[in-house]
This record gives structure tokens, sequence and C-alpha cells, in this order.
């Protein structure tokens, strides 16, 4: 033992994976065979393995790279096998699949139940049972638990040779940003939370706990249906980088990709008729007018901002 028992938190490899010990020798199943039965199956996660498949990596699974080096560079990772550890660090999944992890808990945290787990064994799970650092962050039951900006999150990070992750959970709002990156020392938690503040606010009242789209919400207003036909990337090159533009709290919002915080730097376009919009200042004033150019089969194809012409991606 590191400490005396129940003086300091300290996070275990070793401990996760004599929990997985302990669910073989209870169930009296193959550990793997176990995870795939009683969770992956039922969540129809059918793309998450408890181990690494070696037969994937370089196809489905994306390669694995290093942190920058001196150079600069990144170099190419082999294929990390956790081998008897993997109930702590075996396991590989997509974006697509970690989503039905997080709409699996907001049912339960919303509905309860027993699917896969009592709903009360999962709040348990969530709930803080160390604080760290005078609330600066803390754990639960096999969960991150942390505050940011008065917020309070609960999930995980994960990290191995050549990728690192991140999965942030909000039970109030609803909303799970997941980060997945082949690449090490490259921060997925700086990523998912600016993800989060910016999805955060549009889309917990056009979803449901299911993740299927509130149509009432969404069939209220014809314009603002109409507002998800300027929806896209629009490219800037060769003067800047992309942007992204998006409905956003009843108008259009125009976000720069790469920004270090794209709320802050947010433009907002203002409907005034037909594909014509206006400008929004900072202190709510207005500003010029923008125009959406359509092609002949009235497809949104560019963005004219006082002439400056920003093309529609196709991709």
């Amino acid at each position: 033992m590191l400490y005396a028992d129940s003086r300091h938190y300290q996070y275990s490899n070793i401990g996760l994976t004599l929990v997985g010990e302990v669910v073989q020798k209870t169930s009296g199943n193959d550990f793997h065979d176990y995870i795939r039965e009683n969770i992956l199956t039922p969540l129809k996660m059918n793309n998450t393995y408890s181990s690494i498949p070696k037969d994937k990596y370089g196809n489905d699974m994306s390669i694995g790279y290093s942190a920058l080096n001196r150079n600069g560079l990144r170099d190419k990772v082999k294929i990390f096998d956790a081998r008897a550890i993997d109930p702590a660090a075996g396991f590989v999944s997509s974006v697509h699949d970690y989503a039905k992890f997080a709409m699996w808990q907001h049912r339960l945290l919303k509905d309860g139940g027993n699917e896969v787990l009592n709903h009360n064994t999962l709040r348990e799970m969530q709930r803080p049972h160390w604080i760290l650092d005078n609330w600066k962050s803390a754990r639960g039951l096999g969960f991150s638990v942390y505050r940011t900006d008065g917020t309070t999150y609960v999930g995980h990070g994960g990290s191995c040779p050549g990728y690192v992750s991140t999965f942030m959970l909000n039970p109030k709002t609803r909303v799970t940003t997941i980060v997945m990156i082949n690449a090490n020392d490259s921060g997925p938690r700086t990523i998912a939370k600016s993800i989060h503040n910016i999805f955060s606010g549009i889309l917990s009242d056009k979803v449901d706990i299911k993740g299927e789209v509130n149509k009432t919400s969404l069939s209220a207003s014809s314009h603002q249906l109409r507002l998800s036909e300027y929806n896209g990337i629009f490219e800037e090159k060769p003067w800047g980088k992309d942007s992204l533009v998006m409905e956003w709290q009843g108008t259009l919002g125009l976000f720069k990709l790469g920004s270090k915080d794209p709320l802050s730097s947010m433009t907002k376009f203002k409907h005034v008729d037909a594909d014509t919009f206006v400008r929004v200042r900072k202190d709510g004033s207005e500003a010029e007018k923008v125009f959406f150019v359509r092609n002949e089969q009235g497809e949104v194809i560019q963005l004219d901002w006082h002439g400056y012409l920003l093309k529609k991606s196709k991709n």
C-alpha cells in the first residue's frame, strides 16, 4: 500500500484490474465474454472491444502517434497490448459507440430503471466519494467528477501509447462531449470543454433523452427550420481559416475553425428577408448586410460578406 487506508485518493490501474478479476470469478465467465454479453451488446456498442483488436490496427482502428518530439514531428506508435490489465486500460471504442454509452446514462438518470445497471447504482457511481483540491475535482466509483466555471461534469479520460480521449457528461443539460485523438500530449479535455460550451446551449432543448430530434420545438417556426439550410463549412482560403455557420439561438452563428475561444470570436447574423441577413455587433446593434447565394437547384453555395466571397464546402 502507498498510504494508510482512507487517507488519500490514488488512481490505480491495478485496482481496476482486480475488479475485472472479481467479475470473472464471481460470474464464472471469461471477463471479455461477460463484458460483451452484459454491457456492450445490450447497449448496441458493436464497435467497442475490451481488448485492443490487432487485426483492426491501421484499418478500422486508427494508427497511434507519439507526443511531438524536438523536431516538431510525431512518431508512429506500435500497437499497445494491455494484456493482463485489459479491464483498466484495454478498451477500444468509437465516438458513435461512446455516444450510445452517454445516451444510456442520460436515460437512466432521467427515467430510472434497470437497463444494464440499476439507476441508483449509476447515481452512486457518479456521486463524489473523494473530494480533491478543495473541490477542483472529485472521484466517484469509476468516474471522475469535476467542476469547471460552476458546472459539474461526470466523465473519464483515457490515455495509452498513441491515443488520448475524454468523456464529459453534464447531467443537468444532458449534453455529453466526447473527444478522441490518435496522438499523445494533445489535450482532449480542453477541446471537450470548448465544444461543450458551444453546443450545450443549443442542443439540450432540441434533442430528447433518446437522442431524437424534438420535432415540436423545431417545427414551432418555419423560419427556424429554414435556418438549417445555411448550416455548413464556408471556405476562406487563402485569406484565413474556414468558418462554420450554424443555427444559434434563433439566429445564425459563424465560428472561426481553429479559434482557441470560438464563442468569443463568434459572429451573429440576424435574418432580414429571403437570403439576406445582417451582422449583429457585440452590443446588439446591427451592422452591414450579408447575403447567401444559391445555385439553380436552390442550394446555398456561397456567403457574400461585403464582397468577400466564402464558398460553401461540399465535404
